[in-house]
């Protein structure tokens, strides 16, 4: 058979085949090599031409199912590939996330940005007006070797306020907040090791970033004890969903921020312990009540001592604190009792503030009712009481908001020397990212 005739017949066998006019089963001949033997049994074409046929039929087959096995590889490999690649992903609040597919390594980066612009109408003095960028933080936080091994750290950019005379002035600098790493073996154990937050007010453990005023109640700072470097258990037990309890342990050097014990061995060491009671589900540390679900109920119990060397006496603190959430409502108080070895200066105060969303999940207004006052001086602050009100418009929960508060502080020093009147207005902008 002349070439031509051969590749007009192999043509029209390779356009049959593509056409699916026969099913082909696993065991048996393929649809080119039937309709081969068709052509044949029917005269066609003869012995030589069917012989000749068949095996450039085989070999064309054969080519064609080796680039279908390496194609599929390819696939299979890249599809591997992407499976074992690092995962990427950004949310918002949450910050930028980079983890490795087996979940042994990941990486979340985020930071939150809070300006401010304060009024202080004073009594018998010029009122004041400050504009600072109150807190600029960046955080990495993550797992390393395996889910269970956590890290945290934490900078202020903004450092400390600090204030400036007619002639001279400092400068803030950075400040590390957090650096600690962190084993949690279940939802009811975790050892924390490093520098964090002492867990003393619920308050104070509640981020600056998700407070529903501008910022805390005017007495935090004198019975928390702000960041230290220690060593903490806690974790959450009981109840259907492991939340009915949460509670933490810890000691700490006492020091404050950044410090270390230079001398004294442990005298300033510090124990601090905290237990809340949730009876009808976890409350969030989280200001404002944005679910808008059914009542919830948090009661909390917290208290710390040490060796004030500072003070050459014993120092320590109880507190408690409890707080309902529900139905766009958020209302908490806290009552804290700071007490020394020889019973002078104790320091004594509380608080009580109400938010409720006029219109859910957007406009928020409250009320603020605090006072912090010292039972025993002979001089120095005696008595300070805030009220205040605020107004928040929030675009995007506390990831993205705007915050109004105004209200007086009033100062009252024993024997009415220094006393002062203060009408304060401010003004704050935040976004988490």
């Amino acid at each position: 058979m002349q070439v031509k005739s051969m590749c007009s017949i192999l043509g029209l066998v390779a356009l049959l085949g593509a056409t699916g006019l026969y099913a082909q089963e696993t065991a048996a001949p393929s649809v080119e090599g039937r309709l081969l033997q068709i052509l044949r049994t029917r005269g066609v074409i003869d012995a030589a031409e069917f012989t000749e046929l068949s095996s450039l039929e085989k070999q064309l087959r054969e080519s064609a199912e080796l680039e279908q096995q390496v194609s599929g590889r390819v696939e299979e490999m890249v599809a591997q590939m992407q499976d074992a690649a690092p995962k990427t992903s950004w949310k918002s609040g949450k910050g930028f996330n980079y983890a490795t597919a087996d979940g042994k390594y990941s990486m979340t980066l985020g930071g939150r940005v809070q300006v401010r612009a304060t009024h202080d109408g004073i009594e018998n003095a010029a009122d004041k007006l400050n504009f600072a960028a109150q807190r600029v933080r960046i955080w990495a936080e993550g797992s390393i070797f395996a889910p269970e091994w956590k890290y945290r750290v934490q900078f202020d950019l903004s450092g400390d306020r600090v204030t400036a005379g007619a002639s001279t002035s400092s400068a803030s600098a950075a400040a590390l907040r957090e650096a600690y790493v962190e084993y949690a073996s279940s939802p009811a154990l975790n050892v924390r090791f490093g520098q964090f937050k002492t867990p003393y007010s619920r308050q104070w453990l509640t981020s600056s970033g998700s407070q529903e005023f501008v910022d805390r109640w005017v007495g935090n700072g004198q019975f928390t004890q702000n960041y230290q470097p220690g060593l903490m258990v806690h974790g959450a037990a009981l109840g259907e969903k492991n939340d009915l309890i949460d509670y933490a342990a810890g000691v700490f050097n006492g020091n404050g921020l950044n410090v270390q014990q230079t001398s004294g061995g442990d005298d300033m060491m510090m124990v601090v312990g905290r237990v809340a009671v949730n009876p009808f589900g976890a409350v969030k540390y989280s200001e404002s009540d944005f679910a808008g679900g059914d009542f919830k109920a948090a009661l909390g119990l917290n208290a710390w001592t040490m060796n004030n060397t500072m003070l050459m006496a014993d120092d320590c603190s109880i507190g408690a604190d409890i707080t309902v959430v529900g139905h766009g409502l958020y209302a908490t108080s806290e009552f804290h009792r700071r007490t020394f070895a020889d019973n002078s200066n104790d320091r004594v105060g509380f608080f009580a503030q109400a938010g409720y969303f006029v219109d859910p999940g957007v406009v928020d207004v409250g009320l603020r009712y605090a006072r912090f006052w010292v039972d025993g001086a002979t001089s120095g602050l005696d008595d300070t009481t805030e009220l205040l009100g605020v107004l928040g418009y929030y675009i995007e929960q506390h990831n993205v908001k705007l915050q109004l508060d105004a209200g007086s502080v009033s100062v009252r020093n024993i024997g009415g020397a220094g006393d002062t009147d203060e009408f304060r207005i401010r003004l704050q902008a935040q976004i988490i990212f």
